[in-house]
C-alpha cells in the first residue's frame, strides 16, 4: 500500500471513529463526564483543554521542574526563567485564565501527590501564588468554568449533536494532550503575529501587543486599556465612590483556602510566596471597598503578601499595561527583581511593591487612603489626567 493511500485510510478511520463516538454519545442521551476518560497523571480542575495539557506537560517533566507559579492570566507576565535564575530553582508558570482558590488547592494537591518521594518528602521547593481581582469574585464551587464535565443542554437534535461533538473533541484532546502540547508550541505563529503566544516555560509572550501599541499608541490605549473592562468613566465613578462590595463575594472562602494552602506548603516543606499583581486604575474599583480592606487584613494574618496593586506610579501609567486587565512582561521583570531581592520593603509605601505583614498593614492602608482622597480631589476638580 502506498504512503498516500495509507494516510487517506488513517484519516478516514479517524473521522469514522470520531463520528461513531459523537453519535454513540448522542443516542446515549446522557451528560458525558470526562472523569471517565482522564488518563493517569492528569487532573480534573479546568474545562479548558489547554491547561489540561499544561498539567500533563508538567507531569511528564516533573524531574525538570521543582517550583511553580500559580495565578490567573495576569501571572503569565512573570518569567519563570528569571525566577529560576534568581532563586536557583527550576520554575514553570502554571497560569490559568480566571484561576480561583478552588483551583489553586486542587492543583497543589495534585502536584504534591506526584512529587512525593519514597521517603515521604515532597520534591516541590517553592510556590509563587499570584493573586488578582478575580480571586475574590469566584466563590468556591460557583466558578463560571465548571470542572471537567460536559453538560448537554441542547433542546433540539441539531443542538445536542453540536454539543456532543464538542464533548467528543475534548475527550480526544485529553487522550492526546502531551503530543498536542508539543505540536502547539512547535506550530505557533511568530510572537509578533500572535496575540495569544505562549512560551514553552508556560509564560506569555507580549511581542504582538507591543507591536500593536507602537503602531498607534492613543488608539491602542483607548481600545485595549481604558475601555477593557467597561466604560472608563464608569470604572472611575465606581472607584471614587468605593462602590465595589459586589465584586468581593469570595473573601471569607479565600481566607479559609489560603490557610489550607499554607498548611499544605508548611507540611511538605514548600516555600510559599504570595503576590498581589499590579492593577490598572480602571480596575482598581474592585479593590476599593471596606470589605476588601478587611480581607487584606485577614490575609496577612495567615501569610505576608508582596503587594503591587493599589495607587502607585506603575498602576497609574497606562503604558505599563497591554490591556486594562493585564500588565506587560517588563513590569513582571521589575516585580521579579523586587521579590527576589535581598531586602523586603516594609516601610516605603510610595514604592512599587510593598511586603505587607500584620505589623505594617494598617500603616499601608492609611497611606493608600491619603493617596485615594488626593486622587479623588483631582478627579472632582476635573484635573484628572489619566
Amino acid at each position: 500500500m502506498s504512503a498516500k493511500k495509507f494516510s487517506c485510510l488513517m484519516i478516514a478511520t479517524f473521522v469514522l471513529s470520531f463520528c461513531v463516538l459523537v453519535l454513540s454519545m448522542f443516542f446515549a442521551k446522557k451528560n458525558w463526564s470526562l472523569e471517565d476518560s482522564v488518563q493517569p497523571g492528569m487532573i480534573n480542575f479546568t474545562s479548558d483543554s489547554f491547561y489540561q495539557m499544561k498539567i500533563d506537560y508538567v507531569t511528564q517533566k516533573k524531574d525538570f521542574y521543582d517550583s511553580f507559579i500559580f495565578g490567573g492570566s495576569k501571572a503569565g507576565a512573570l518569567d519563570p526563567q528569571k525566577f529560576s535564575k534568581r532563586k536557583n530553582k527550576s520554575f514553570y508558570n502554571l497560569w490559568v485564565n480566571s484561576f480561583s482558590f478552588e483551583d489553586y488547592e486542587k492543583c497543589l494537591l495534585y502536584l504534591i501527590s506526584i512529587y512525593k518521594k519514597e521517603d515521604g518528602r515532597c520534591g516541590i521547593k517553592e510556590l509563587v501564588l499570584h493573586l488578582s481581582s478575580h480571586t475574590v469574585e469566584h466563590p468556591i464551587g460557583q466558578r463560571e468554568n465548571e470542572p471537567l464535565k460536559i453538560k448537554i443542554m441542547g433542546k433540539t437534535k441539531i443542538g445536542r449533536i453540536k454539543e456532543y461533538y464538542r464533548a467528543a473533541k475534548k475527550i480526544l484532546l485529553n487522550y492526546t494532550n502531551i503530543n498536542l502540547l508539543k505540536k502547539y508550541y512547535k506550530e505557533r505563529n511568530e510572537p509578533a503575529n500572535d496575540k495569544n503566544y505562549t512560551k514553552t516555560d508556560g509564560s506569555c509572550g507580549f511581542e504582538y501587543w507591543k507591536t500593536e501599541r507602537d503602531k498607534d499608541r492613543e488608539k491602542y490605549l483607548n481600545e485595549y486599556v481604558y475601555n477593557y473592562w467597561s466604560d472608563y468613566a464608569e470604572a472611575l465613578e465606581n472607584f471614587f465612590s468605593s462602590n465595589s462590595d459586589k465584586t468581593v463575594i469570595a473573601c471569607e472562602q479565600n481566607i479559609a483556602s489560603i490557610k489550607r494552602i499554607k498548611d499544605l506548603c508548611d507540611t511538605n516543606g514548600i516555600k510559599l510566596t504570595v503576590i498581589v499583581g499590579p492593577t490598572f486604575l480602571g480596575e482598581l474599583y474592585k479593590y476599593a471597598s471596606a470589605k476588601y480592606i478587611q480581607y487584606m487584613k485577614d490575609f496577612v494574618k495567615v501569610c505576608p503578601v508582596w503587594n503591587f496593586s493599589g495607587i502607585n506610579d506603575v498602576n497609574l501609567n497606562p503604558d505599563n499595561f497591554c490591556d486594562g486587565g493585564h500588565y506587560f512582561d517588563f513590569v513582571g521583570d521589575k516585580m521579579t527583581d523586587i521579590v527576589c531581592g535581598q531586602e523586603k520593603n516594609t516601610l516605603d509605601f510610595d514604592a512599587f511593591g510593598t511586603y505587607l505583614t500584620e505589623e505594617n498593614i494598617d500603616s499601608y492602608i492609611e497611606s493608600q487612603r491619603i493617596k485615594f482622597y488626593k486622587l479623588k480631589d483631582e478627579w472632582i476638580r476635573g484635573d484628572f489626567s489619566f
